[in-house]
């Protein structure tokens, strides 16, 4: 069973020019949520690499209030651009104290 929960909110500073997710070793298994913020005024863009996130062909959007989860190893896997400045995102995650993988 996990042992804490954690999250976090991300905005974009500079619409058009994304922005990596901070450093997180997450727990083998759980996975994170990404969920663009009901605040937001535009679209935000998910991809696994800056140029990919700042492509809006090929990212993955989300309007407001719009999930998606992940199984990934780490956070920084995640980049995050927006059609406004200070758009943006709350990701969140179970951790165990160990972690397999």
């Amino acid at each position: 069973n996990p042992d804490t929960i954690i999250s976090h909110v991300k905005l974009v500073k500079v619409a058009g020019t994304a922005e990596q997710l901070t450093s997180v070793n997450l727990s083998y298994g759980l996975g994170v949520s990404v969920k663009a913020l009901s605040t937001n005024e535009g679209t935000v863009y998910v991809g696994g690499s800056q140029v990919d996130a700042q492509d809006h062909t090929v990212a993955y959007s989300l309007t407001a209030g719009e999930t998606i989860e992940y199984q990934i190893k780490n956070l920084s896997s995640i980049w995050l651009d927006a059609d406004n400045s200070n758009d943006g995102i709350v990701w969140t995650s179970e951790i165990r104290s160990t972690t397999n993988g």
